[in-house]
């Protein structure tokens, strides 16, 4: 099982060798909004975070890292 899991991990590091530099950047915001969206619907401290800040729900396809407020270890605890 993990040796198929390594081959399907190396099949695509070797597809996206040669992308182009806007290819992965298109993949990092793509991958940025999915995680951006599973936070939003699966935390209510970073929903409520957000929202105080705010971000709607509907702006999430829109933002960019630097959007999101600065968040500390004194406001997450």
């Amino acid at each position: 099982m993990w040796t198929l899991s390594v081959i399907k991990a190396m099949r695509l590091i070797r597809s996206r060798k040669n992308w182009t530099r806007e290819q992965i950047l298109a993949h990092q915001r793509e991958r940025f909004h999915e995680l951006l969206a599973a936070v939003w619907s699966r935390s209510p401290f970073y929903r409520d975070y957000y929202r105080d800040h705010g971000i709607t729900e509907a702006q999430l396809p829109e933002i960019t890292p630097d959007d999101l407020p600065v968040i500390n270890k004194e406001i997450l605890m």
